[in-house]
């Protein structure tokens, strides 16, 4: 009798940079495109101890570094995670990331 064996499926990149591109779009200020830093948010880099922006997860997409919707959609929750633990849950800016992440969940 022969095993069954399963493999994840890895999500599509046009479908991963399309995901990207949209949250790109919501984020009209862009406050979630590039990589803080200090000098625009001084005390992030001792705040938050894993950094990623949307520029990042479009490097990762590119890279093929997603095997899964799931690990996608962790670092979208990641950013907004960061956001939630460095500005707090009533910021503006905590706002929009809970919304980049709730688009990704559709």
């Amino acid at each position: 009798s022969g095993a069954w064996t399963t493999t994840a499926i890895r999500p599509p990149k046009e479908s991963l940079k399309s995901a990207v591109n949209a949250m790109r779009k919501s984020d009209a200020d862009e406050w979630f495109v590039t990589p803080v830093t200090d000098e625009v948010l001084p005390g992030y880099s001792d705040s938050v101890r894993t950094p990623i922006c949307l520029e990042d997860i479009g490097t990762n997409v590119a890279n093929l570094e997603y095997d899964s919707w799931e690990t996608f959609i962790g670092d979208v929750q990641l950013m907004r995670d960061n956001c939630l633990s460095f500005h707090g849950s009533e910021s503006e800016v905590t706002h929009m990331a809970e919304y980049l992440v709730s688009e990704c969940l559709r």
